[in-house]
């Protein structure tokens, strides 16, 4: 609306329209009966020179005064001569004088003028006074070839005045002129509209060199009627003048009648009143001039809007030829849904070559629509609510400065140069759900955001810069259904040659952890090219990663950690991503490095084996591989102390688990491990002997296969130091005690040796087996008493001394196995 408002005002050449104003209210009724006046002075001159009858000069005024080849006829019903004394000038009376013309009729119905008697004795006829009673005019100025309504093609240049204003020498003298109730009507065939006023009164005085003009009218437009006016002074030896015009509620397209270059009285269809105090000079131009004008409720055609509804505008604002520039001081517009706006500005050399600068402040605006539409837009799957902190779905203010150059076309209005400006909102409330991926819902009770933008005079935005703040709120991420409270939101981002880049992106959650994010977002002809994404994280829980990785995205590696990753938080993280389209249009991705220190985490590093608990690790995440650095964790009662799990190639080929840990614990919860049925290391019924128990320290890598059965690929090293061993269940049934023992395994071989007591006798035990090939155990017995008597009860015999053993047992075909057993005596 204030665009518009602006371009219809300042389109006008001001000198022709002031100048075209001024001259109407001063001698639209004079230049029309200027030549009535005369002829009949002339009539009356020759009335005085010898023997004529009033009607005889009646009709020597019509014949006298028609001008039959520029078709105007004037016809006088009567007349007569009135005198009252010496100081009185003599009066010359017509009545019912009617004026043909190709332009329209006028008619006096009396017509008074008073002639100085001290020029007529010198046989000069000079009025000193004029007066006219209840004139009527109706006029068509186009027929007459005066261009009283200028034309959409008006050539600003060749309807400027040269020259001074100059009044008839006949008038020079002329003391005062009284219009009483004179109708108009004017008609411009350019529109067809029909310009009709009433109740017409000028009073012109002359005193002491100067001029005072008071004249007022009524404006009819259908049945309602609207009183102007206008008071002026005009000093004769200064040749200035000055006006002051009072508009009473006269209708915008009545006004747009002498705008220029268009069709101006279609852009709106409200009522105008208020001032405009001119000064002119002695061509009658003005030189500068103040205006205060107010708009009624109406329609107003908005550039790309259409027709809108507003409620009225204020205006405030001058002119200066001096400075040669309009300046608005006041610019204040409502709209009928609520929107209000208020401006100012300056346009220099403004009947030339305009430019200038302009401020508009617009609020509130229908931001939460405009927001909510756009996503709607973008994805189906989106849906905000926003609204203002009183519940209103208006809110937000606009602030922009519109810079305008010079027009390359003449006579036209200023072309737009840029346009700059910043929109900025607060405590806005902010309901969100997106049903596509990252599935996630939120509710915000406060938001606050600045967007502060550059255009170019075509309205494409060059460069924009927001913040954005969110205070509290939860949000809910994927189908989980918890609710996650959210401390704040800062984003700051710069858009600027379809780039957009995020310069200060920062989540905080209520139990202190933190995201915190840098991101370049590039578009290619319209749509979303590329991405190259910096981010960190803290104290984030570990299945978000899950809900906020999108699938689409190395989803190889992100499917992997979905699987064997869960539990715990990321104390710290970070992420560098870069993704680009292919000439296919189809999302490639160029780089991916992740690394994660996470805390009491779950590692499931194969199926159904026992998952690593309360786990501290180091995890790197590359495009192919993952790698986890163990620091401690637990799996069962095993402590797990250090280790690296590699999995790799997860993209392309067979991915491969690489894996080697330390740990401590329960040897029979190490052995449960190794002989766990999908992994397969031990069979039960491998080793000699059933029960153990103790504390082992183990060392054990592995290498296998994720994607098909362990048996077919799998390799495994294991090297464990087992202490305060007990062995049950071996051969002859037999049970160590304080043992000692070491344990080397691999894919294909398995190795145990050590030390023990067996009923308090010391042993040495040797365990060997290699491949599918049978066992072999071999246990040596020292010399010593204790062994006496361990054989003498083995063999029921009573033995004295000391004693000796070598063991050997061997598997064979079968079930069955062979014993060698050598004994010594001493």
């Amino acid at each position: 609306m204030i665009n518009g408002f602006f371009s219809a005002f300042l389109s006008m050449n001001l000198t022709q329209f002031f100048h075209k104003l001024f001259l109407w209210l001063l001698s639209l009724f004079l230049l029309g009966a200027l030549l009535v006046v005369l002829g009949a002075m002339v009539l009356f001159w020759r009335l005085s020179e010898g023997r004529m009858s009033m009607s005889e000069v009646s009709k020597g005024i019509s014949s006298v005064l028609s001008m039959p080849e520029q078709e105007i006829s004037i016809e006088v019903e009567s007349a007569r001569l009135t005198w009252s004394d010496w100081k009185n000038p003599l009066g010359v009376i017509l009545y019912q004088t009617e004026v043909q013309t190709p332009g329209g009729t006028l008619i006096l119905p009396e017509l008074e003028v008073g002639l100085d008697l001290t020029e007529l004795v010198f046989a000069e006829l000079v009025p000193q006074e004029i007066r006219l009673q209840k004139p009527r005019l109706r006029w068509n100025p186009i027929k007459t070839g005066i261009p009283f309504f200028p034309l959409q093609s008006w050539d600003s240049d060749s309807q400027l005045m040269e020259g001074d204003f100059l009044v008839p020498e006949q008038f020079q003298k002329l003391q005062k002129i009284t219009l009483y109730d004179a109708e108009i009507e004017i008609t411009n065939e350019h529109s067809g509209r029909v310009i009709q006023t009433k109740n017409v009164r000028l009073d012109f005085k002359r005193k002491k060199g100067s001029v005072f003009i008071q004249a007022s009218f009524e404006l009819l437009e259908g049945e309602q009627r609207s009183r102007s006016s206008f008071e002026g002074k005009w000093q004769i030896q200064e040749q200035k003048g000055s006006g002051f015009f009072r508009l009473g509620k006269i209708s915008w397209p009545i006004l747009a009648e002498w705008i220029p270059g268009g069709r101006w009285d279609l852009w709106l269809d409200s009522m105008v009143s208020g001032s405009l105090s001119i000064e002119v000079d002695q061509r009658l131009s003005p030189y500068s001039w103040n205006t205060e004008l107010d708009l009624s409720s109406g329609h107003i055609i908005l550039p790309g809007l259409g027709k809108r509804v507003f409620d009225g505008a204020h205006m405030e604002g001058g002119w200066s030829a001096k400075k040669d520039r309009v300046e608005i001081t006041q610019l204040k517009a409502s709209m009928k849904n609520g929107l209000k706006a208020s401006g100012s500005g300056y346009l220099e050399n403004p009947l030339q070559s305009p430019s200038g600068v302009f401020a508009l402040e617009v609020q509130p605006l229908s931001l939460g629509s405009l927001i909510s539409d756009t996503l709607k837009r973008v994805s189906d799957d989106i849906t905000v609510s926003l609204l203002g902190k009183r519940g209103e779905k208006r809110f937000g203010k606009l602030e922009t400065q519109v810079e305008l150059a010079p027009s390359k076309k003449k006579g036209t209005l200023p072309d737009l140069n840029n346009v700059s400006g910043k929109i900025s909102f607060d405590e806005v409330a902010v309901e969100f759900e997106n049903k596509a991926f990252p599935v996630l819902s939120g509710v915000f009770p406060q938001m606050n955001g600045e967007l502060n933008f550059e255009m170019n005079s075509s309205l494409e935005i060059q460069k924009m810069q927001s913040k954005l703040n969110i205070s509290g709120g939860s949000t809910v991420l994927g189908d989980s259904g918890e609710s996650i409270p959210i401390r704040q939101v800062n984003v700051s981002s710069i858009w600027k040659d379809s780039e957009l880049k995020i310069e200060d992106f920062m989540l905080e959650l209520d139990d202190s952890g933190r995201l915190e994010a840098e991101a370049i977002l590039k578009w290619k002809k319209g749509k979303f090219n590329s991405l190259v994404l910096d981010a960190k994280s803290f104290v984030v829980p570990i299945d978000s990663l899950s809900r906020i990785w999108h699938p689409d995205v190395a989803s190889e590696t992100r499917q992997w950690l979905i699987e064997h990753l869960s539990g715990g938080k990321v104390e710290e993280g970070s992420l560098n991503l870069h993704v680009e389209k292919d000439g296919a249009g189809q999302m490639q991705l160029k780089s991916l490095n992740s690394i994660l220190q996470v805390k009491d985490a779950g590692v499931r590093y194969y199926k159904n084996l026992p998952r690593g608990t309360e786990v501290d690790a180091t995890v790197s995440i590359d495009p192919d591989q993952v790698e986890i650095e163990l620091h401690q964790g637990r799996i069962g009662q095993l402590q797990l102390n250090n280790g690296r799990l590699i999995f790799a190639p997860l993209r392309k080929g067979s991915p491969v688990a690489t894996m080697v840990f330390k740990s401590t614990g329960p040897l029979p919860k190490a052995l449960d491990l190794l002989e766990h049925p999908a992994l397969a290391i031990l069979k039960e019924d491998l080793l000699p002997f059933t029960d153990t128990s103790g504390e082992v320290s183990l060392r054990l890598g592995m290498e296998f296969p994720l994607d098909h059965r362990l048996e077919e690929d799998f390799r495994f090293v294991a090297k464990a130091q087992l202490e305060d061993v007990i062995l049950s269940g071996m051969p002859l049934n037999l049970s160590m005690e304080n043992g000692r023992l070491e344990v080397e395994a691999d894919s294909e071989k398995i190795e145990v040796s050590g030390k023990g007591e067996i009923s308090g006798a010391g042993i040495e035990i040797d365990f060997r087996k290699t491949g599918k090939n049978p066992s072999h155990t071999k246990v040596v017995a020292p010399s010593s008493r204790e062994m006496a008597k361990l054989i003498g009860q083995l063999s029921g015999l009573e033995i004295n001394g000391k004693a000796s053993a070598n063991l050997v047992l061997a598997e064979s075909a079968g079930s069955n196995s062979r014993i060698a057993l050598q004994l010594g005596l001493e």
